[in-house]
């Protein structure tokens, strides 16, 4: 994260000029990086909120139907301010809380369009089909009917003719009660005296007002003059048992529920429907309608508790799977352990491992991992189902289906095979280099031996084998199929041992001269791990023995040096003497151990392989572009020939791998000598400078 980020949340901006902490409310879905958002406005000190009602501002997608339900039901709520999400972004690049004041905050202020939103007013076909539904709405004119200044029915008056009442036939009866009044006024705001719809408030009240005075007095010729006015229309609409049948099955849409607005707007409208129920004689069979099962009661619990489902959130299909959920009762749960159902995808792209690390977390916390189907079949079935059917396997069982050499592969055979199997997958690797005696001869007498020693088996393999099988580890398969070995506590102190033989002979002994000493001493273990040893794993101990090593070679070559010059002085005066000085003049030549080292009996694969690796760590070899092919290899003829390839790029396609093993402690080394090399440098420059210096004062 950038620094401004850092400070602008350091500054704690999400806070009134009291200090008091601004509760904000986040849309659930369709908010692109909502987690990053609900970070910036905790660590800004905002509190996040679970419900919109508790929330100073609500941040939405306006682009999504739940964003514009949002803005439609919380928009004229005048202690709340729906903004768009982009304005938590805004104010941290801005180091501060943008508000009204500035530029309406940040021009990230929402607005009501107006349009038609998918899940809003979610009824019933017959509803839709009546002629109250294109007009009469229930939320948008509940509170005006119930604070309008309508006269109180008087039961004094009401009483009507029954003969009047007979002759008049499904025309509201003049003894109603407030909610047959709401209900003749909610016909009566359908149609004005021509028969259309009106669209003026303020006549639609005046016009309420007036019908409720004609159904108090009751006068037939008043009644008889309205009646008139839509003899047109059919009279179903002006049946006070129709508008009490629709009313009560007009209800908010689930959207809506869920945020919990429009609960409170329904509530006078139900009241008066059961007061109204009191009052009327129930519906007729033939009018009444079958209402639906209530939406939302598909997964919840027993106690009237939602079940919590867990979605992952690479599943392809996660937005569907979430509004179902919730419009189905369901509640999201974004820890795993404390849902009820998991929703997995084993086919995931991004991030194919959050799959597996989900589905043992949900075996170790019991909770039931199934796929999407689950829910897609719950609510076609109208029932939930059992999930039996649509759990995932363990990892356990999917896992052993792979096939991994089994143990008994290369344990129960001779280590002898075992070593020639793995000398061929190491030559399978790489088929353009061609099988050498030295290399591959090595494994053939160690088989033959075990040929001839397979049937006494109570006798060890003798021969010319460098090896001795207690030496040898067991080997361990790889998932690779390729055998690995052990290195034991008596291989790692035989190693420490010839390390400090190596070093007391000479000192500058380079971790390549080492680890081809160990590899020929101890062949089942590769040069690559040896030299993985030497400069990683068991590094403090092998320097330790090029320290002791070290120390005691330069005391050899001390006392050899005290050695010639007490023999050069000795022979020194008595020059003529043949006697003395026929045995000590060849004593000052160097010692023999260093001229058998420096030429040892080495193949020419392995010599061309020190000079490779030393043009590449030592001659500036590795400093060539890697397209130049032909530079380095110029260079390299010219610094020494090759002899066991036609050239040196046929040498390296062949031994690559062996170069860059043989390469890497090498360059190590070059970088040690050339940091000694400058801090020389530096000393010097800095003695020279304090010794002018002081040259400088004492002139």
């Amino acid at each position: 994260m950038d620094q401004p980020t850092t400070q602008a949340e350091a500054k704690q901006i999400f806070v009134t000029s009291q200090g008091r902490s601004v509760s904000v409310f986040t849309q659930a879905e369709d908010i692109i990086g909502r987690p990053r958002i609900a970070k910036q406005l905790k660590r800004g000190g905002a509190t996040i909120t679970r419900d919109p009602k508790d929330a100073d501002i609500i941040l939405v997608n306006e682009d999504s139907d739940a964003g514009k339900t949002f803005i439609r039901v919380w928009s004229n709520d005048g202690g709340k301010v729906v903004l768009r999400y982009q304005w938590v972004t805004a104010c941290v690049a801005a180091e501060k809380m943008l508000k009204e004041a500035d530029n309406n905050w940040g021009g990230h202020m929402t607005h009501d369009d107006g349009t038609a939103i998918n899940d809003e007013d979610e009824l019933s076909d017959t509803e839709q089909k009546s002629a109250l539904r294109p007009t009469l709405s229930l939320l948008g004119y509940a509170n005006t009917v119930a604070r309008s200044p309508l006269p109180t029915p008087r039961p004094s008056k009401s009483p009507a003719n029954p003969t009047s009442s007979a002759t008049r036939p499904r025309v509201p009866v003049p003894a109603i009660d407030a909610s047959a009044s709401n209900a003749a006024t909610h016909a009566g705001l359908q149609l004005d005296a021509n028969g259309s719809t009106s669209q003026d408030p303020e006549a639609q009240a005046r016009l309420i007002a007036a019908i409720g005075d004609i159904y108090a007095r009751d006068p037939s010729a008043e009644a008889q003059a309205y009646a008139s006015k839509f003899q047109n229309i059919p009279p179903k609409l002006f049946t006070l048992e129709d508008v009490q049948m629709a009313s009560p099955l007009i209800e908010p849409s689930v959207s809506a529920k869920v945020r919990g607005k429009q609960r409170d707007v329904s509530v006078t409208s139900r009241a008066t429907s059961r007061d109204s129920a009191n009052s009327q004689p129930p519906p007729s069979p033939v009018k009444s309608v079958a209402s639906p099962a209530p939406p939302g009661q598909l997964f919840i619990t027993k106690k009237g508790e939602p079940l919590k489902f867990f979605v992952q959130v690479g599943h392809i299909k996660r937005v569907d799977l979430v509004n179902s959920i919730k419009k189905n009762g369901g509640r999201i749960e974004a820890n795993l352990a404390d849902a009820d159902y998991a929703i997995l995808y084993s086919n995931a792209v991004t991030k194919p491992r959050d799959y597996q690390s989900l589905l043992t977390s949900a075996m170790s916390s019991g909770v039931p991992a199934v796929n999407g189907r689950f829910v897609a079949d719950s609510i076609k079935a109208g029932k939930l189902l059992k999930c039996k059917e649509y759990k995932f396997a363990p990892l356990e069982k999917r896992r052993r289906q792979s096939s991994v050499p089994s143990p008994s592969d290369s344990e129960d055979e001779p280590l002898s095979q075992v070593v020639a199997k793995k000398a061929k997958t190491a030559a399978s690797h790489s088929p353009t280099i061609p099988t050498k005696p030295a290399k591959a001869a090595k494994p053939k007498p160690a088989a033959s031996t075990s040929k001839a020693t397979a049937k006494p088996a109570s006798k060890p393999p003798s021969g010319t084998k460098k090896v001795s099988p207690d030496a040898v580890p067991m080997a361990h398969p790889h998932a690779s199929g390729r055998v690995a070995f052990r290195y034991t506590e008596d291989e790692m102190t035989t190693a420490m041992e010839e390390a400090y033989k190596l070093y007391c002979s000479d000192e500058n002994a380079s971790s390549t001269m080492l680890a081809t000493l160990l590899h020929k001493k101890y062949p089942h273990h590769t040069m690559r791990s040896w030299v993985t040893q030497i400069s990683q794993v068991k590094r403090s101990e092998f320097e330790d023995a090029r320290k002791r090593g070290s120390i005691q070679c330069r005391k050899r070559k001390w006392k050899e040096q005290e050695q010639a010059t007490a023999s050069r002085a000795a022979s020194t005066p008595s020059v003529g003497d043949a006697s003395r000085p026929s045995s000590l003049v060849p004593q000052p030549t160097p010692p023999p151990p260093l001229p058998v080292r420096q030429a040892p009996k080495v193949p020419t694969t392995e010599e061309d392989l020190e000079t490779f690796a030393n043009f590449l760590a030592f001659e500036g070899g590795d400093r060539y572009d890697q397209g130049d092919s032909i530079g380095p290899y110029a260079a390299l003829s010219n610094l020494a020939p090759w002899r066991s390839a036609q050239n040196w790029l046929e040498f390296w396609t062949q031994h690559s791998e062996q170069i860059t093993a043989l390469y890497l402690p090498k360059a190590e080394e070059a970088d040690q000598r050339e940091r000694e090399r400058r801090e020389k440098e530096e000393t010097m420059v800095a003695e020279l400078d304090i010794s002018l210096g002081d040259k400088a004062r004492n002139y």
